[in-house]
């Protein structure tokens, strides 16, 4: 029976330190993921296009986000949303110099 404690505390200790290892990452708000390279800036409604050659590579974990989705007032909306607060975001989605 002696050898069973420090059998139960090891399993304990490598549980806890499992389960803190998941919960040390960043978690994501809604309509963002997890981005391992996520660059220097990301598309928002004033500026829906990245600008080219922005394949600066942070390596750090960051959240971004979703593909379609464009930072505004610090969360990620739907173009819909971006066109109601932005007058000319269609043309600027498009490429058109504003």
């Amino acid at each position: 029976m002696s050898s069973f404690y420090p059998a139960l505390i090891t399993l304990l200790v490598a549980t806890t330190v499992s389960t803190l290892a998941f919960d040390l990452g960043p978690h994501c708000a809604e309509n963002e993921d997890l981005d391992e390279c996520p660059g220097l800036n990301e598309p928002t409604c004033e500026m829906p296009i990245k600008e080219k050659g922005d394949g600066t590579c942070l390596m750090i974990l960051k959240c971004a986000c979703k593909k379609n989705f464009y930072r505004h007032s610090e969360k990620c909306v739907s173009a819909s949303v971006c066109a109601g607060v932005v007058k000319d975001f269609e043309k600027r989605l498009a490429g058109a110099t504003v």
